[in-house]
């Protein structure tokens, strides 16, 4: 008797905790620095094709990064997968600093494909001993036939407040996600700007 008692005790504790345990909170990428460049882009067509993550950041709760020592936590999550956040986001960002040019996925049809190819690989993007994010990534310009024209291999910081808690600061660092994006996008839409008119 006292046997069936414990176990509908620790069941009801069980019930409770599930019962108590806090929602997820999701984050989305958002569009960061929606300056328009200043020259209108002539290199034409622009194919972005999938953004390659290293396999610690494909998971939808946001990571951080103590020292060696990697940290997720599931009530903060990603509203969709990274990979695929990063691809819309950045599609976005080059849009708007890139009039005239033409944003485009794969696949391409073979009387559709673009003018040059913008491979991106991002190596690091995360939150560091709680006091910044960082992004950390190679990129590459490349024409029709795939010789590379211009690359770069970037890195970028944005320090997080100290005071913020909790929801509060896994805000913030989802913003600094979209804002290293931002830059990123800057740097990349420079390069495009500087390429020839479309070959």
């Amino acid at each position: 008797m006292r046997s069936l008692q414990l176990l509908s005790l620790v069941a009801l504790c069980l019930l409770q905790a599930c019962t108590h345990s806090p929602a997820p909170r999701y984050y989305l990428l958002q569009m960061s620095g929606t300056q328009p460049a200043g020259q209108a882009c002539r290199a034409g067509r622009i194919g972005l094709g999938d953004v390659q993550l290293p396999a610690y950041l494909d998971a939808l709760p946001l990571v951080r990064r103590q020292g060696v020592q990697l940290l997720r936590d599931d009530y903060q999550r990603w509203a969709e997968p990274l990979a695929d956040g990063v691809q819309r986001v950045m599609l976005a960002n080059l849009a708007e600093r890139l009039p005239g040019c033409s944003l485009v996925q794969p696949p391409w049809t073979r009387a559709g494909q673009p003018d040059w190819k913008l491979s991106l690989q991002l190596l690091q993007l995360e939150a560091v001993d709680d006091g910044r994010v960082e992004l950390q990534a190679r990129w590459a310009l490349l024409d029709n036939a795939g010789k590379t024209q211009q690359q770069q291999a970037v890195r970028y910081a944005r320090p997080l407040t100290d005071a913020m808690g909790g929801d509060a600061r896994y805000a913030a660092i989802a913003t600094a996600h979209s804002e290293l994006l931002g830059q990123l996008a800057d740097d990349i839409s420079a390069a495009v700007l500087a390429l020839p008119a479309r070959p």
